[in-house]
């Protein structure tokens, strides 16, 4: 009897043990992906998928950098497996995460399926490329650390499964998630793997909305965006591309509520959006029900105002890059609101809402402020904003029709959405990337148009589809003023169009240069009159000259190994180009011609200091042989003449003021230091003598200096600084007449001179903004903005409004004439590789 039932308990003992261990045995590679991932993309034959993309994909630009991204890592991949990547990804299986893995920072984790690389060989392989390799266990499990001096790659391999990620802590989580399924994401949303997958698509996604707000704040960081906090738990999409368009459909985990109707939904609203709009958030129904689940409410004390239909835009200043918020409700079921006063508006009043339950509502709800409120009414709806400024630029797009509906670029995008959706979340990504996302590592993003991420209720989940729309250059940066000209080059243009005059006849001519480094002379019709290769960017201003003395032009620039001369014809001039007198690349030339005699000298510095005097012939010039600096230049050395006396003037960026003669000695009062470095360039104010000569400069902590040719320092002021990370340049017109004092803050940009007081604009992210000034006399100014984010050129007049109604579409810097006569103003631009003359009236 014993042994009986000794023999049942051994049997029963090993059938525990079988299907324990089966049950733990690491057979699914999502075993291994952690509950806290936010975005999980799967692919079959990662390799064919990707060679199926290629032939569907049709670049509408020559250059998309996400795209050549990608195809450098999947040709350096192949690489390293000796063009054996199709047979490995052949069968096989490729899952990439991002998970969040610090307040501000996003990391990957890669996983595959079938690890078909000998470890052995794989390792041999990193080693013989002089890669450091380390092991350590954790937690029974050895984690290799590859490192190549700037970037570490963790590995880990369990099973058959290899994963890899930059993050260490990514790959420890791996580990903790393989020795208990329940942390692992599958085992959290099992109703997202019953749905049906595609066979043929290019992948499937999957959406973590538990951490999707967290994800929002690392990229965007801005509490003007919304929270998606009537969200499901997850989402599981299909993958397809089709006509610059990246589609993504399928259902949402299940909710704990049921929505009751399919009836359709009205779509009005979409196409009362402005143009300047960054994103749109519209939620929808037409019943209470489904209202209160998509808005996460519970209870029904807005719906006593309105109907079931609300939206929320985050538009961009039309004269800035700043940003406000505006609030639309449908007024099909408005009660009696109490205003305290109201102002007309080309037609429209613009009310000031009551304290009241509504107001309460708004601000609790929506505008987290107790600051007034303001609408106005518009065919069936109801418009909010917390300034009646951006209330009256709304009402301007209506009138003017810059709406989405008015326009076919926005109408082209909105025609691809479901409109049937219960929430949409729409978002134009130029503008998100200007506004709201300071960090430049997720620019990449750039090349895509719009996203839209919708939901419709259906019983107790959620349709969801989210559409990406690429870019089309074309249509997307149609001139909203046509040029009057155009020359379109092989390639990107890279500098900005200068302008030199014929001889022949004084009208204006441009050199350009492309990104092969092309050079190009254009005729006053932007016909090319030739063009030459040369050995790298220009990096110089280009100089006109007349080199041989006989009233016929030539120019002359630099690159950072020679100095090239052309004719008009462009044949290159006798001797050129002269060689980098130095082993270190050139920094600035400047062109120093004595007593306008032509004899011209031609000023040579580098980032160590030394500055080379030579003649036209490239001769070195005794004392500028080199002169040696004890610090890096900021600009090119100036020359001025007063009085018979030649001054060169070198301004040092930790802040020394030399003032040179010809042979190269100090002048007496000379250096002078100022009390911080300069980033500024000088500004030189000619008078009849030495002592009524100034140098004007301003240093980086606002720190004004007027120093006579006596070496007096004649005034010092402290200018307007509005925080303690302000930025301060002078820049002048292109004669070097006239200049701007700009104090640049984050937000802001404080102009002024010695005549004005501040003007302020406001924009964000200005880190990389161009400033111009032009000043062609009678008032006649135009101060020029470059947004390099989002490549716009503002224009403002000598008042500080816009010259046009539109920003102009420009990738660099502009140039532009003024004619008096004809009352208008030329102005060259250039975008991507178009160079264009638009012509504007005063």
């Amino acid at each position: 009897m014993n042994n009986k039932f000794l023999i049942i308990f051994c049997v029963l003992l090993s059938l525990i043990g079988v299907y324990y261990y089966n049950n733990n045995k690491l057979t699914n590679v999502w075993d291994l992906i952690s509950e806290k991932t936010i975005i999980i993309y799967e692919v079959n034959n990662p390799y064919e998928v990707w060679k199926k993309f290629k032939i569907s994909y049709k670049k509408e630009t020559k250059e998309n950098e996400l795209y050549d991204l990608i195809e450098k890592k999947i040709d350096t991949i192949n690489l390293f497996l000796e063009n054996e990547l199709i047979n490995f990804s052949k069968e096989n299986k490729l899952l990439i995460g991002i998970n969040i893995i610090s307040k501000n920072k996003i990391e990957s984790i890669f996983f595959i399926e079938k690890n078909k690389i000998n470890k052995k060989y794989f390792f041999k392989k990193i080693d013989s490329l002089g890669y450091a390799i380390n092991e350590r266990i954790y937690n029974e499990n050895k984690i290799y650390e590859v490192n190549d001096n700037s970037n570490n790659y963790n590995f880990l391999f369990i099973n058959d499964f290899m994963i890899f990620s930059g993050s260490s802590l990514l790959i420890e989580d791996v580990i903790r998630t393989s020795k208990n399924k329940k942390l692992s994401f599958q085992f959290n949303n099992e109703d997202l793997f019953k749905q049906v997958k595609l066979e043929k698509d290019f992948g499937n996604l999957y959406l973590n909305f538990n951490k999707i707000n967290e994800l929002i704040n690392v990229i965007i960081n801005n509490n003007n965006f919304i929270k998606l906090d009537v969200l499901p738990k997850s989402s599981f999409l299909d993958i397809d591309y089709n006509k610059n368009n990246f589609y993504l459909n399928g259902f949402t985990s299940t909710i704990n509520q049921t929505f009751k109707s399919n009836i359709p939904i009205s779509e009005s609203m979409y196409k009362l959006i402005p143009t300047n709009t960054i994103y749109f958030y519209h939620l929808n129904s037409n019943n209470i029900n489904d209202f209160n689940i998509v808005n996460n409410f519970d209870d029904d004390s807005l719906n006593i105002y309105f109907g079931y239909e609300i939206g929320r835009i985050i538009v961009e200043n039309d004269f800035s890059n700043s940003h406000e918020e505006i609030l639309i409700f449908n007024k099909e079921n408005l009660k009696n609101i109490n205003v305290s006063d109201s102002s007309e508006y080309k037609n429209y009043f613009i009310k000031t809402l009551k304290k009241n339950i509504l107001k309460n509502l708004l601000n609790k709800t929506f505008i987290k402020d107790s600051i007034p409120i303001y609408y106005f009414e518009y065919d069936k709806f109801l418009f909010f904003g917390t300034k009646t400024s951006i209330l009256r630029n709304y009402i301007d797009d209506i009138i003017n029709k810059k709406l989405w509906g008015k326009k076919i670029y926005y109408n082209n995008y909105i025609s691809k959405l479901n409109k049937n959706s219960n929430i949409s979340l729409i978002i134009n990504i130029d503008k998100l990337l200007n506004n709201l996302i300071p960090s430049k590592k997720y620019k990449i993003i750039k090349h895509f148009d719009f996203i839209s991420f919708q939901m419709k209720g259906i019983e107790n989940k959620f349709y969801t589809n989210i559409t990406i729309q690429e870019k089309d250059i074309k249509l997307k940066y149609e001139e909203k003023i046509q040029p009057n000209k155009t020359f379109i080059a092989e390639n990107k243009l890279i500098i900005k169009p200068n302008i030199v005059f014929s001889h022949l006849d004084n009208s204006p001519e441009i050199i350009t240069q492309d990104k092969n480094f092309n050079v190009y002379q254009l005729s006053s019709d932007l016909k090319p009159i030739w063009k030459d290769s040369i050995d790298n960017t220009i990096i110089s201003k280009v100089f006109q000259i007349d080199y041989y003395r006989n009233n016929k032009k030539q120019i002359l620039f630099s690159t950072k190994k020679n100095i090239h001369s052309y004719d008009r014809k462009g044949n290159k001039l006798i001797g050129f180009p002269l060689k980098n007198p130095s082993i270190s690349p050139i920094e600035f030339i400047n062109l120093i011609d004595y007593d306008n005699s032509k004899r011209f000298r031609i000023a040579v510095a580098n980032k160590n200091g030394e500055v080379y005097l030579l003649n036209k012939n490239g001769k070195k010039l005794s004392g500028w042989n080199p002169l040696v600096m004890n610090n890096e230049l900021n600009q090119a050395p100036k020359h001025i003449r007063i009085a018979g006396k030649d001054y060169i003037i070198i301004i040092l960026k930790n802040g020394e003021i030399y003032l040179k003669n010809r042979k190269g000695e100090n002048y007496k009062g000379f250096p002078i230091k100022t009390k911080s470095t300069i980033s500024s360039k000088v500004y030189l104010a000619k008078g009849g003598n030495s002592k009524n000569s100034f140098i004007e400069i301003i240093d980086d902590e606002g720190n004004f200096y007027k120093i006579n040719f006596n070496g007096k320092i004649i005034s010092l002021d402290q200018k307007y600084r509005p925080s303690k990370n302000s930025k301060f340049k002078i820049i002048q017109d292109p004669l070097e007449k006239y200049y701007k004092i700009l104090s640049i803050n984050y937000n802001s940009i404080f102009i002024s001179n010695k005549e004005e007081n501040d003007i302020k604009l406001t924009f964000n992210n200005n880190n990389n903004f161009i400033y111009q000034y032009y000043n062609f006399g009678s008032n006649n100014e135009i101060f020029s903005l470059l947004d390099n984010n989002e490549n716009k050129i503002y224009l403002y007049k000598s008042n500080y409004d816009l010259l046009t109604d539109y920003h102009l579409n420009s990738t660099l810097p502009i140039s532009i004439i003024y004619s008096s006569r004809k009352r208008k103003f030329d102005i060259y631009k250039i975008f991507n590789n178009t160079l264009s003359l638009i012509e504007i009236n005063k």
